[in-house]
């Protein structure tokens, strides 16, 4: 991983803000937009804030949906560690065989544990 790949990891969060107040402020002028078109209908009967509020608002819909489809800081780590770990995992024999080795000895234990058991609830009786 290079140093502008993990200075882009970090700052993923804060490009995502930066696009969502971008899109805040293109819901704002679209809701302007509109108020003027429907104040130059009733008054003049003029189209004029009608284009410009739906222009604004399907770039106020573009920037909330892209600022969505950019994932988190945390999201990006999962997206490119989670990958790298399941395929180490899988190419590491040793790994593969620790669960079976962690059931046998708790298995042993547990066995060794049994008669400890049954003479404790013999002598209490």
């Amino acid at each position: 991983m290079t140093p502008f790949q993990l200075y882009l990891l970090l700052k993923m969060d804060s490009l995502k803000d930066i696009i969502l107040g971008i899109s805040i402020i293109f819901w704002v002028l679209t809701i302007v937009f509109i108020i003027v078109w429907i104040y130059q209908w009733i008054e003049n009967d003029k189209k004029i804030g009608f284009a410009k509020g739906i222009i604004f608002l399907m770039i106020g819909l573009f920037l909330s949906i892209s600022s969505e489809l950019i994932p988190s800081t945390k999201q990006v780590a999962a997206i490119i560690v989670v990958p790298k770990i399941i395929t180490s995992i899988e190419n590491n024999k040793e790994l593969m065989a620790l669960p079976g080795e962690i059931t046998s000895i708790a298995s042993e234990w547990i066995k060794e544990l049994k008669p400890k058991k049954d003479t404790i609830l013999m002598e209490g009786k």
